[in-house]
């Protein structure tokens, strides 16, 4: 599977005087790039790039097997890439 079987919607949150405060305030809290995941010999994930910034709202979208569980794990730390990628969590 490649990383379009991953859908994952990013927006922001803006209402009124807040946004303007909001968006001064954000910081990248998450940048992924160029992960590749797999079980063994099976590539799951290829090649994704996401970067989350601070009051993002994510939602990890697809099919039941698309990988969405052990994407959350990589950015938990629990698992380790297939290939050699960057990760910073801040």
């Amino acid at each position: 599977m490649t990383s379009s079987t991953l859908a994952m919607n990013l927006s922001r949150f803006k209402l009124g005087n807040f946004a303007r405060r909001y968006d001064t305030e954000r910081k990248v809290i998450a940048n992924v790039e160029e992960v590749t995941l797999g079980y063994g010999q099976k590539i799951v994930l290829q090649k994704i790039n996401v970067k989350l910034n601070n009051g993002d709202h994510v939602a990890v979208v697809g099919l039941n097997g698309s990988a969405k569980q052990h994407f959350l794990k990589f950015l938990a730390k629990k698992i380790s890439p297939t290939q050699k990628a960057n990760l910073n969590l801040v």
